[in-house]
């Protein structure tokens, strides 16, 4: 509940003003200059005086409802609930259906007492008796509807015992704001030395080294509320009161090159505007970045809004994510997950243990759903700050003053972290990573890689490595993924990922990629290497292609349509799974099928070779169903 409510509220029962149906005219002379005696010491704030009046005058009348409400506000006034709440109810007893403002009054003295239950009844009642009042009804179905929560979630805790991150990373300073890189291998957070900076830390075998300043992002001003790209090359943060500012806060991007991070600059006029802009969060490519705005088309506070990179690599203007996730309050500090379709936020205007509580809400098919509440004792009374999450989703990190051993606030931030919940955990995730090189010379190369749903055929991860050939990307469990390496000049690459009816994380695909430069009319490339497609697949025992296999199929036909020169071969094979002749016609027809696919995509037959070789060329043991499934495999040669 706002305190300016409460002590609206409580000054209108002090003052007497607000109930209508007053029978302080049944007093006789002595008692109505009692009364009013009364309320001239309580407006000069002298509460013992005025308790002492309105005892006197309710011995002699104890059905005056009027002084038993006024008694009832000095009472909550001193904080004495439980003293305030029996009057209140008293005066309700006598006159049930008397001004409406004595049910609303009950309910504050019993959610002071953290009596929801109750309080929830006494909501509901002023609900149903108010009619004028359009903002008190409203706060007050707000309130109905957190003590209902309330209820609830203090019956149904969830786990959480939050730990300190230690010296390494707490200091006797404030540290907050944390967030972890998409392969916990550090955290950046923020620290408070008169002024605000950032810092980082390291994670060494599961353990945070010393936290060192990020030189070059820091500056004599503040720092603060910042995200970074999945190679934690490009930072967008906060920054407030700078000359080249559009409002007060701003965003603003720095990025890291040659071991150094460049200088600060203003994201611009298409996403700072003249309000509020802060908060964000990215994408693990980059391309799409989330954060909380005041701006002009919010839907009440601060809202969470959405801008993403077009072809060209510009954001775009920014768009309110709607009222599925936004409401008429404050909604703000969005983290989105790894996994791309899971984000927390914060939140005053949902359903809640009281003022900012943690949410998480998912994408289902484009659309972010209703949202979640964390629970209890994650969220308390209190006002519970912005978290980020590890990417397998175990591990949440947030920033509190509250020593929760010794159970007392240190008046200092520092930064835990706590087990998540099986219910509000994201997609399982772990991640991609590698390096992509030349296959001949072994040198580094700017390249394209791209993690695509071989089930939707979405582009989940479209990202261009710098000239070190380093990337690295979120991918959740339970999906078949295809990895795509691609560079002008080269053949592709691809791996294929398949998770699907995993449930939990074993470990990261450590991906090194070779391209192979594609060879000169002069050039020839030896037999050995043969290019495996790892993304074609045939339905058992069949030379059918399944729909999965397409975004193979493309690639190649991709490949051939720019390189028109070139001739290829494609080569089938099987395990040693059925006799040698049956391996053989299999290996062949699924070789052809592919060619018939490639021409079907434009690609002239007479470009076009095909082979099988059946279980004559082995990779791997036929022995295991994993040494199996490599076995059967499709390749291509350039000819």
């Amino acid at each position: 509940m706002k305190k300016r409510c409460v002590i609206l509220s409580i000054l209108l029962l002090i003052s007497g003003f607000i109930f209508a149906q007053s029978n302080s005219n049944n007093l006789s002379t002595k008692h109505q200059k009692l009364f009013e005696e009364a309320k001239i010491a309580a407006a000069k704030g002298d509460d013992k005086k005025s308790i002492k009046l309105y005892e006197k005058l309710l011995k002699a009348n104890p059905s005056f409802t009027l002084g038993l409400l006024n008694l009832g506000g000095i009472y909550y006034s001193m904080k004495n609930y439980a003293k305030a709440e029996e009057l209140f109810a008293n005066a309700i007893s006598i006159q049930p259906d008397g001004n409406p403002e004595m049910y609303y009054s009950l309910a504050l003295a019993q959610t002071k007492q953290k009596k929801y239950g109750l309080s929830a009844r006494s909501w509901k009642e002023y609900i149903d008796r108010e009619k004028t009042n359009t903002k008190k009804i409203e706060n007050a179905k707000r309130s109905y509807e957190n003590a209902l929560f309330i209820e609830n979630a203090l019956k149904n805790p969830v786990p959480f015992e939050p730990k300190n991150l230690g010296p390494t990373v707490n200091s006797p300073m404030s540290e907050y704001l944390p967030f972890l890189s998409l392969d916990g291998s550090a955290i950046v957070f923020t620290r408070n030395l008169g002024q605000e900076d950032f810092y980082s830390s390291k994670s060494v075998n599961g353990e945070f080294q010393m936290a060192e300043d990020m030189r070059g992002m820091n500056t004599h001003k503040n720092e603060g509320a910042h995200t970074l790209s999945a190679d934690g090359r490009y930072m967008v943060f906060t920054a407030c009161d700078r000359r080249d500012a559009f409002g007060g806060c701003d965003l603003y991007f720095s990025t890291f090159e040659n071991g150094a991070w460049s200088n600060e600059m203003n994201m611009g006029h298409i996403i700072n505007s003249a309000a509020w802009d802060s908060q964000p969060t990215l994408s693990a490519d980059g391309k799409t970045m989330y954060f909380a705005s005041n701006r002009l088309g919010t839907l009440g506070g601060s809202d969470i809004w959405m801008t993403f990179r077009d072809a060209k690599g510009k954001w775009v203007i920014p768009t309110n994510l709607g009222a599925n996730v936004n409401t008429k309050y404050e909604d703000s500090a969005p983290f989105l997950h790894g996994d791309g379709q899971t984000m927390y936020f914060t939140s005053d205007g949902r359903p809640g243990m009281g003022d900012m509580d943690v949410y998480i809400t998912r994408k289902v098919e484009g659309q972010w759903q209703l949202p979640l509440n964390l629970g209890y004792p994650i969220n308390t009374e209190g006002v519970e700050g912005p978290i980020c999450v590890s990417l397998d989703g175990t591990k949440a990190f947030f920033s509190s003053d509250y020593d929760y051993k010794a159970k007392k606030n240190t008046g200092n931030l520092d930064i835990l972290s706590f087990e998540m919940p099986a219910e509000v955990r994201p997609i399982a995730s772990t991640y991609i990573k590698g390096t992509v090189r030349d296959a001949v010379t072994k040198k580094t190369l700017r390249s394209e890689i791209t993690l695509r749903n071989l089930v939707t055929n979405e582009d989940l991860f479209v990202y261009t490595t710098g000239d070190d050939g380093y990337y690295i990307t979120g991918v959740a469990v339970g999906g078949k993924y295809a990895v795509i390496a691609q560079k002008s000049g080269y053949l592709y690459y691809t791996q294929h990922i398949d998770m699907v009816g995993s449930t939990k994380v074993n470990k990261p695909f450590l991906f090194d990629i070779e391209l192979q430069p594609i060879p000169s009319a002069k050039e020839m490339i030896s037999k050995d290497k043969a290019i495996v497609l790892n993304n074609l697949f045939f339905e058992t025992g069949s030379d059918v292609l399944l729909s999965s296999s397409d975004v193979e199929i493309q690639l190649l036909a991709d490949l051939m349509t720019i390189n028109k020169d070139i001739r290829v071969k494609i080569i089938g094979h099987t395990d040693n799974v059925g006799t040698d002749q049956e391996n053989l016609i299999l290996s062949k027809k699924r070789a052809q099928a592919v060619v018939n696919a490639l021409v079907g995509k434009g690609i002239a037959s007479n470009r076009l070779e095909s082979e099988g070789i059946g279980e004559m060329s082995p990779i791997d043991t036929n022995d295991t169903a994993e040494g199996r499934t490599k076995n059967r495999r499709t390749e291509f040669k350039i000819l």
